[in-house]
């Protein structure tokens, strides 16, 4: 019979979940707000191969990427709401086409290309219990994809903040 061992690991302290900064590169107004952040699931889609045996499984040829979803105290000037109402007014032009023109051109980048205008990077920085960096992950061409609706109210007596929370799509992520 084999003896079985439990190495001990270098760092035996768990992760906590509230040491994050999450930065969206163009619109800084959310980021200092940020109360809550998904790091999204990924999945490998696989190929069933049947045979007359026995079937067996290859892995898919791309990787699927579940939403980045984020929530947010919302700023007394609505500043950080206003800036992803506004990213997915720009993207979305619902009274006309001037509104994505516009939103185009206020979207000063050093690289211009359509792409670069329409979406922004992410970075999430993972932080230790000294509020150390240990692991940063890179969000590639986010784009908003919908912006919750907010209630206000006069009813009750405590003083609620208001949250928004907002979804996103973007190309891929990875660890850094």
């Amino acid at each position: 019979m084999k003896n079985l061992t439990c190495p001990i690991p270098e760092n035996i302290n768990p992760l906590s979940s509230n040491g994050f900064l999450f930065n969206i590169t163009k619109y800084p107004d959310i980021s200092f707000f940020c109360q809550e952040i998904n790091i999204p699931g990924l999945s490998l889609p696989i190929i069933q191969n049947q045979t007359r045996l026995s079937d067996f499984f290859l892995p898919g040829s791309s990787l699927e990427f579940e939403d980045l979803i984020i929530s947010f105290l919302i700023d007394e000037n609505m500043n950080n709401f206003v800036s992803i109402y506004n990213w997915l007014v720009g993207l979305g032009f619902p009274e006309d086409h001037q509104q994505y023109t516009n939103f185009i051109n206020s979207n000063d980048d050093f690289d211009y290309n359509r792409i670069s205008k329409e979406s922004s990077d992410g970075f999430l920085q993972i932080l230790n219990s000294s509020n150390k960096t240990v692991r940063e992950i890179y969000f590639k061409n986010i784009l908003p994809t919908s912006l919750q609706s907010l209630t206000v109210q006069s009813t009750t007596t405590e003083t609620p903040y208001l949250i928004g929370q907002a979804t996103f799509k973007y190309d891929y992520y990875k660890l850094e």
